[in-house]
């Protein structure tokens, strides 16, 4: 076969192939035509009695054939979209015809599910045959056509690499020649195709019947399938390249080969095939089989593929059918809805487009059918400007249709249904468009279409509040009822601390000595966290659900609670050196940072941490503060923090609320701006010596303001321009170096600021970054640091310093004493790099 360019390819594992059920066929096309080709006059429709005794006998077989074209050739635009047939390949010498006839599918299904042609589709015909499992295949071997498949199902992502892409790698060759590299090639291949890929998933299915096919066809363009071919077969299409091949399927000097159907036409009773012998092959590599020839369509080697698209691939926007909302109509629960009928639609189109039952389509729309010469519904009525009543539509519908829902309303993403505009937003017309935001300032919480059916319906957010509601009505903290996203729900109230109105939405109580489960994260479901009335120290790790206190409220309900402004955080342990003394860091603040983080960042990275350093130079203490803000050495709270405290001895409990703003806020005194509900103290190296809201104001360059960092931090720090000075070093060291020069080392411990406003308070002081010479200098100055040459005070647990970053760090390896350096930007530690490596005079 080989030598007569007749290659095969597909073998055979099992008994023999049985022949294609055209005779079962025949008796299904014969019982549709009952069902077609009406002769009423238009708008005469058989009476609804006969019409559901003939539906009675109606089948799934017959009616897929009765309500659907019977002539689909391969260039046919079906339901307005471009034609699917896929390119021609060319298998040349080598029996790789399963995995042509797989791609060609393939190429095919991608084009259907995104309503585009194929021109720019196309796998790799010869990547899966030579480097899917197992790479044992060879140019003469083929490839069993079930196993291929199953391959392409279980590894779509590998078996679909782009053709362009993978040409540049000869794989045929290399495994004609030097098999062992072709694994290598193969990883080559597939690593620099891979990004190209159109498709994330393709799945297969066995059909046995025509009208399986046929549907097959007109759904995913192509169907797989086994013929049998032989001489006679090329000689028969070099001679007729147009005519029809209906030699039987017993052929003696016949053998297996894989091709794709590509079309149907029930009069001329033959199939439109497609072959991997190139464009030269009968038709354009197009050629007709009669139904029943040449085992085409049997039942035990016959295919279809379906594949679901990567999701950055575009589709094509006529995909989305228009449809409306038949209110006060459903079937189980779901809405129904109502379809005009265009041009060129047919009745299988439209309930496989929606995914609906044909016979249940037929049945919900009897009086839209015209009488057959049966007496029976002509399921072959043209249906343009039909209106269809769809019920029990489970198809994704945001992908297949558009729906003009109502005003107030808006076609969700996820269900594809109408649904009530979201929080904040409304729309004043019928249609598809998309709700409105409002304007800057106001809000939509209703929870009816009505309640966002105009702009009038936005009001001021302040107004929708969870316990500012309460301020001036109740001044004792507790759990009090709100209304969020349309359902009520129980939070604890904190009434009494800063003017009160404070929501509690995380809460953890650690017990001393324990190691309890990681941070839970509520849902609505689960509610708020309600706050107990146990002391600090209280395991609370297994009070979770609705009336719980332990977790936090996930961020896809706190990014919906109405203006989120501020927040309110409780921090309590004991005092490691008198245990009878509670350390409490007790504070508000409306860093924005931290609360972008509660609306956001608690599901994508939960163990990575709160920064809080700008929480420590932003903060507004409490009256009771007498701790400090907890952290590790690099501004961050993580929850291993909570539980280290605890191992170690220490009860801990960790609270935080949150609060809106009012109407009217405050006139802030100088040294406070407004933000929330409430006035704060400026942040660290800022004033504002007037009132008002703020902002406040930068102080120059390198030089700082605000309360040293062992004390409370004060308005009276950031109320006049004259808080800005230039840095003062707490402490200096003179550091000999090994060749007798001296350096003069300034320690600053009390200033508040971060590695920016370190190098400037240095700079305007005349300093400079050096680079440390030996590790005698590192040891001097550590034994200074973590001495009592400091003239540190002492230092709750909750503030010790036992690291010093120095400020200087290299970007790149560097063998010179030199540098290049800069300046220590915030870069986390690494703990697994080595920062001492004097044997290579790389500084510490």
């Amino acid at each position: 076969s080989i030598t007569k360019c007749l290659a095969g390819g597909l073998r055979v594992i099992g008994g023999g192939v049985k022949a294609p059920r055209v005779q079962i066929f025949w008796r299904h096309l014969s019982a549709a035509q009952r069902f077609m080709h009406s002769t009423a006059q238009p708008g005469q429709s058989v009476p609804r009695g006969g019409c559901n005794a003939a539906l009675r006998q109606l089948t799934e077989p017959v009616a897929y054939i009765a309500a659907s074209p019977q002539v689909v050739s391969p260039q046919q635009r079906l339901l307005r979209m471009p034609p699917t047939r896929p390119r021609v390949q060319n298998q040349g010498l080598c029996a790789t015809c399963v995995n042509a006839a797989i791609t060609g599918a393939a190429e095919a299904a991608v084009a259907a599910a995104a309503g585009a042609n194929t021109s720019r589709i196309a796998f790799s015909s010869v990547y899966a045959y030579y480097c899917e499992p197992s790479m044992v295949r060879s140019c003469a071997s083929g490839w069993v056509l079930e196993d291929a498949l199953a391959g392409l199902a279980s590894a779509t992502v590998r078996f679909l690499p782009d053709a362009a892409c993978a040409q540049t790698v000869d794989l045929e060759g290399i495994r004609m020649v030097a098999p062992s590299q072709l694994p290598d090639a193969c990883n080559a291949v597939f690593s620099k195709c891979s990004s190209l890929r159109a498709v994330s998933k393709c799945t297969y299915k066995a059909l046995r019947d025509f009208w399986e096919v046929q549907h097959a066809i007109r759904v995913n363009g192509a169907v797989i399938t086994r013929v049998s071919v032989g001489p006679r077969f090329v000689e028969f299409f070099r001679d007729r390249p147009n005519g029809v091949y209906d030699a039987l399927n017993n052929q003696s000097d016949s053998f297996p080969h894989a091709v794709i159907l590509i079309g149907y036409n029930n009069t001329g009773q033959y199939w439109w095939a497609q072959n991997s012998y190139g464009t030269t092959f009968a038709n354009q590599g197009v050629f007709k089989l009669a139904y029943g020839a040449a085992f085409a369509a049997n039942p035990n080697e016959t295919f279809t593929i379906s594949c679901s698209l990567a999701p950055s691939y575009p589709t094509n926007p006529l995909k989305k059918w228009p449809l409306q909302v038949v209110r006060d109509t459903t079937v189980q629960g779901a809405p129904c809805y109502s379809y005009t009928a265009r041009s060129n639609d047919y009745l299988s189109g439209v309930a496989d487009h929606f995914g609906l039952d044909l016979i249940q389509l037929v049945t919900q729309n009897p009086d839209i059918f015209s009488s057959t010469t049966a007496n029976k519904p002509d399921l072959s009525t043209s249906l343009a400007g039909k209106r269809l009543l769809l019920c029990g539509v489970t198809e994704d519908l945001f992908s297949k249709a558009t729906i003009e829902c109502g005003v107030g309303e808006y076609q969700s993403s996820s269900t594809g249904g109408c649904e009530v505009c979201p929080y904040g937003t409304y729309k004043t017309k019928p249609g598809p468009r998309a709700c409105r935001p409002c304007r800057a300032g106001t809000v939509t919480t209703g929870c009816s279409a009505a309640d966002h059916d105009s702009p009038a319906d936005c009001t001021p957010a302040v107004q929708h509040q969870l316990c500012e509601q309460f301020i001036g009505w109740f001044s004792k903290s507790g759990v009090y009822n709100v209304t969020v996203q349309c359902k009520e729900y129980q939070v604890y109230c904190d009434m009494e601390t800063d003017g009160g109105g404070w929501t509690l939405f995380m809460s953890y109580n650690v017990a001393a000595n324990t190691f309890p489960r990681e941070t839970y994260s509520r849902t609505l479901a689960d509610g708020f966290p309600l706050l107990s009335g146990n002391p600090a120290g209280v395991d609370e790790s297994g009070s979770t659900g609705p009336g719980g206190s332990w977790g936090h409220v996930e961020p896809a309900v706190m990014g919906q609670v109405p203006n989120f402004s501020e927040f309110l955080a409780e921090f309590e342990t004991l005092n490691p050196e008198n245990p009878a003394d509670a350390l409490r860091a007790h504070y508000k603040s409306a860093e924005p940072r931290t609360l972008h983080y509660f609306k956001t960042e608690y599901l994508a990275a939960p163990t990575a941490g709160l920064n809080l350093n700008g929480i420590k130079h932003t903060h507004t203490p409490m009256q009771d503060q007498n701790g400090f803000i907890p952290s590790d050495g690099e501004g961050k709270l993580i929850p291993n923090d909570l539980w280290a405290l605890a191992l170690a001895g220490l009860p801990v409990r960790h609270t935080v609320y949150m609060r809106g703003s009012q109407a009217q806020p405050p006139v802030c005194e100088p040294g406070w701006y407004q933000k929330g509900w409430s006035c704060h103290i400026c942040p660290d190296h800022t004033y504002k010596d007037n009132q008002g809201a703020g902002p406040c104001t930068l102080c120059p360059a390198g030089e700082v303001s605000g309360a040293p960092i062992h004390m409370l931090r004060s308005s009276s720090y950031h109320d006049s321009r004259t808080d800005c000075k230039k840095g003062q070093p707490d402490v200096s060291w003179n550091i000999t170096r090994p060749d007798g020069s001296r350096w003069v080392w300034e320690f600053f411990w009390s200033v508040r600021s971060q590695p920016t406003l370190a190098e400037q308070v240095c700079r305007l002081r005349g300093g400079h970054l050096v680079t440390l010479e030996s590790e005698l200098i590192s040891t001097q100055l550590a034994g200074k640091v973590q001495g009592d040459d400091t003239g540190r005070p002492s230092f709750p647990i909750l503030h010790t310093l036992d690291i010093l970053w120095m400020g200087l760090h290299s970007p790149e390896p560097s063998s010179s004493r030199s540098g290049p350096w800069t300046w220590y930007s915030g870069a986390s530690h690494d703990l697994n790099s080595n920062y001492t490596n004097w044997a290579s005079t790389q500084p510490d």
